[in-house]
């Protein structure tokens, strides 16, 4: 089992920092996103990757995860039905596999197509329409990544087409690519409506490339008969949220052992309160919790 961390999650601008912050909160590995010296993993250069792999190296830190926002953007117009829009994708797909080298990455990790806002008004045969068209499209990103030697994870973000367990389950056996898994971020199934529970976990059971960590806290007073766990009302901290993290973290760990697990404070979204204590103590509570749990 993996346990890595988003560096950019402990908001401190020089990446030299935070890869000294990252190894004295005893991380071994990192997912990159943001924050790399004025650059993004979409905007890098190769040769300013090779640069910073030799920082990283230098911190005893492997790189596991590139985090693209710009593969199918979630808050970003496009027309999901344009074969330019596709065949531009593929090239920053490659453009990733190369960073992913310079950097020693395995992962890739991005989102499935966008959500029509008519979507769950869809026919199950119009639903399932949609889904076979990201799949096409997800299949082509993995015979790229599959060129590379490199693994497409693909994420559940509430405004994508495959927002839930159930659907990336069933997007991940549409495409039917080896080179394309799931990144299961847990506490979205919540945030898109479903409390994420073992039930939710036998829709990826065996197809996870990766799972995100954080906790989460319910609105208050929606528990009810029909919804027992209540309403997601925003991210917490997971030694003293409302998810009831174990039976979830148990079971990957026992059938997704290879699953990289990264813990994903989304501290810029916690609660006031929440953030008094500072993005890197959120982070080293948040590892301390997952760590008795996992190991």
């Amino acid at each position: 089992m993996i346990l890595s961390t988003i560096t950019d999650m402990l908001f401190i601008d020089s990446f030299e920092e935070a890869l000294r912050t990252t190894k004295e909160l005893g991380f071994d590995y990192i997912d990159v996103r943001d924050k790399l010296d004025g650059d993004t993993v979409d905007s890098i250069s190769v040769e300013k990757a090779r640069e910073l792999k030799k920082r990283i190296d230098a911190y005893g830190l492997k790189t596991c995860v590139l985090v693209s926002r710009m593969i199918n953007p979630v808050y970003l117009k496009y027309d999901k039905n344009d074969d330019k829009h596709h065949a531009h994708t593929l090239d920053l797909i490659a453009n990733l596999c190369d960073l992913a080298d310079a950097l020693g990455a395995k992962y890739i990790r991005c989102n499935p197509l966008y959500r029509p806002a008519d979507y769950h008004l869809l026919s199950g045969q119009e639903q399932e329409e949609q889904q076979k068209h990201n799949a096409a499209v997800m299949f082509g990103m993995g015979e790229m990544a599959k060129s590379r030697d490199k693994i497409i994870l693909i994420e559940n973000e509430p405004p994508s087409i495959a927002n839930k367990a159930e659907e990336l389950g069933w997007l991940a056996k549409l495409t039917n690519h080896p080179n394309v898994r799931i990144n299961w971020d847990i506490l979205n199934e919540w945030r898109a409506g479903i409390y994420p529970t073992l039930n939710s976990y036998q829709h990826v059971k065996g197809l996870l490339g990766g799972a995100h960590l954080k906790g989460a806290y319910r609105v208050s007073g929606s528990q009810s008969a029909d919804n027992p766990h209540g309403l997601f009302r925003n991210y917490g901290i997971p030694d003293q949220d409302n998810f009831d993290h174990k039976p979830v973290l148990k079971a990957i760990a026992q059938y997704d052992p290879q699953a990289v697990m990264t813990i994903d404070t989304h501290f810029h979204n916690l609660d006031e309160e929440d953030r008094k204590i500072g993005p890197v103590e959120v982070m080293r509570r948040s590892k301390l919790f997952f760590e008795r749990m996992l190991y």
